[in-house]
């Protein structure tokens, strides 16, 4: 049974090094062409319709430092809200500036609000063929946007998604000081993009900021320096999977009650910190029981990073069938928390985590540093955080020395281990 479940996870991570490439986006009813480097284009003596010049106005746009480029991501005939839109972006890099798009509100970052009910009425931002563009957000100080502390010169943030049905793909973001990209939107998908940065404190190159789903972050790339790479806060039915994610202080984290989201088949490496957060300690008050509900984290390729899971006031959360190599530590419960209860209850503090799952990864070269030692494959200082989980058929690869357990004040061997949580009795400490 073990090696056949062994096999099966080796199976399912061969697919983290061979992402699929990306579907060609759906028809729409109209498609506009952006080309800085295009001959004759022109946001004022252009209609947009053309990827090159074919006279008498038809040909692209230039850039997008112009409100009438920039509303066709946003705004039709009926006001503010657009569908069936593709905007295609020729190669390039293209500046994005803080601009005043809707009357009495602060200046915007591109801005896309979709209404769309099908695929095809879906607003896409793509690039034109394989050509590489670039969106980079470096504009002045004189825009209080970009005097952010850390990362004056960047945009704060570069792009901001609303509504329904949505498609971003084939760009890079580079120069954003807080955010690449805000979704507060269904139905969205971002792929087959590379995010480098954001560059300030406390930033995230993507970051949800409503209860809204689904979402699916698939096949991009994610560049440090980052705060986190994907700060799931709120997000519902997310689908985070086929990324590379690396260079950056965290991962993917989940919190303030996010719910039903999976994170499967991404390759995480050369983070200082956790690659996924299951729940957090710290956030702000709400009604919630739990800071993060039915969260999967499984098939993932997880190295080099600082932890590769916490798991922190969490109700049916599941790392499963991972291979984590070359952290500092593997699973981690919770160690400074327990009197930081976190926002839950309205400020009551939340419910212990439960319902959780451990099953089928691989923990190999655990490298400890710090209060951590060598092979420390679980650290929970406070069971009390911990109400019940279930664990088996996982591999926990020492590296010399002895294996460590660190569930209350002192450390146990894996037979203290299995013994003091009556779970894991199905793994092993082989290394296949």
């Amino acid at each position: 049974m073990m090696m056949m479940m062994l096999a099966l996870f080796f199976v399912g991570l061969a697919s983290v090094a061979s992402a699929a490439s990306c579907p060609a986006p759906p028809s729409t009813k109209t498609t506009y062409y952006v080309a800085i480097n295009e001959p004759g284009a022109s946001n004022t003596l252009c209609d947009g319709l053309a990827p090159t010049n074919l006279g008498g106005g038809r040909c692209p746009f230039k850039d997008f430092s112009a409100k009438a480029v920039r509303e066709k991501l946003y705004a039709s005939a009926n006001g503010f809200g657009t569908k069936s839109v593709t905007v295609k972006v020729r190669r390039g890099t293209y500046g994005i500036h803080p601009m005043s798009l809707v009357p009495g509100e602060p200046f915007q970052p591109l801005l896309i609000n979709a209404h769309g009910k099908t695929a095809g009425e879906s607003v896409v931002l793509t690039n034109y063929g394989t050509e590489r563009v670039t969106l980079d957000g470096t504009c002045p100080t004189s825009f209080v946007e970009c005097k952010v502390p850390g990362a004056p010169g960047k945009i704060w943030t570069m792009m901001e998604i609303y509504g329904d049905r949505v498609i971003v793909q084939g760009l890079t973001f580079n120069n954003a000081a807080g955010r690449n990209i805000q979704i507060g939107a269904t139905n969205v998908h971002i792929r087959c993009n590379t995010f480098i940065g954001p560059y300030g404190l406390d930033s995230d190159s993507i970051k949800a900021t409503q209860q809204l789903g689904p979402v699916v972050i698939s096949n991009n790339e994610f560049r440090g320096p980052y705060e986190q790479a994907i700060d799931a806060t709120l997000a519902r039915d997310w689908l985070v999977e086929g990324n590379k994610i690396h260079e950056g202080i965290k991962g993917v984290g989940f919190k303030f009650n996010a719910r039903n989201n999976i994170i499967r088949r991404n390759h995480f490496y050369d983070l200082k910190q956790e690659a996924v957060s299951l729940g957090a300690a710290g956030s702000t008050n709400h009604v919630n029981d739990y800071e993060a509900q039915n969260i999967t984290a499984e098939n993932n390729i997880i190295e080099n990073v600082g932890m590769a899971v916490q798991i922190n006031w969490c109700f049916n959360c599941r790392f499963n069938n991972n291979q984590v190599n070359r952290a500092r530590l593997g699973v981690d419960f919770g160690t400074d928390e327990i009197a930081l209860k976190s926002g839950c209850r309205n400020g009551a503090g939340c419910f212990p985590t439960a319902a959780a799952q451990i099953f089928g990864n691989r923990f190999r070269n655990l490298t400890g540093g710090g209060d951590v030692t060598l092979n420390t494959f679980v650290k929970g200082k406070y069971p009390a955080m911990v109400k019940d989980f279930t664990a088996g058929y996982n591999a926990y690869c020492k590296t010399g020395g002895n294996e460590v357990f660190w569930f209350g004040e002192n450390t146990l061997n894996f037979g203290g281990w299995k013994q003091a949580t009556g779970t894991d009795s199905t793994s092993s400490l082989a290394c296949p």
